[in-house]
């Protein structure tokens, strides 16, 4: 592919809003209790809520997947992040435009989603041009050859989840 968009989500998990029957379900209770109250209803998806990475995903196959109609166009999405690729300049920027518009409609917050407001065609295919660039997605760079290697803040997190999980072997 020659180009390539990427997107993040910011705060993905607090932006979807639980529906009002659902707050006396979904509470929280702490250990210091505020006028009396060891308990607080929550108003927003919590990010430790086991069904909350599947409801983040789910909206964001929602999201993307009308882009699936660009030929030439690929999608790829994890949870919070989003890359678009294609060959061709044109149905790029038609698909990262109706991406924009989707999150908008949405009234979902991207990271840096100022940096994509009022840029023109040519200026969204220079941006997104892969030549020469340093191309990196989810832990993993890709390289002008085609390789596809692990970046090296990717093995440093790997090395230490070995290191704590021999740790916790031997009984430290």
């Amino acid at each position: 592919m020659a180009y390539e968009a990427q997107f993040d989500f910011a705060a993905y998990f607090d932006q979807f809003e639980l529906a009002p029957a659902l707050h006396s379900r979904v509470v929280l209770r702490t250990s210091c209790a505020v006028d009396g109250n060891n308990f607080f209803a929550l108003t927003r998806a919590p990010m430790g809520g086991r069904p909350v990475p599947g409801l983040a995903q789910t909206a964001t196959w929602a999201l993307t997947y009308p882009l699936l109609t660009y030929p030439g166009v690929r999608v790829d999405t994890m949870i919070d992040n989003v890359r678009i690729l294609a060959n061709d300049p044109h149905q790029l920027c038609a698909a990262v435009r109706e991406f924009l518009a989707n999150v908008r409609a949405a009234r979902l917050t991207l990271n840096d989603a100022n940096e994509w407001e009022g840029l023109t065609d040519a200026q969204i295919t220079a941006n997104c041009r892969i030549a020469g660039k340093r191309r990196v997605f989810l832990g993993e760079e890709y390289l002008d050859d085609g390789r596809i290697c692990n970046t090296q803040d990717n093995v440093d997190k790997l090395r230490d989840a070995y290191d704590l999980f021999e740790r916790k072997r031997a009984g430290e």
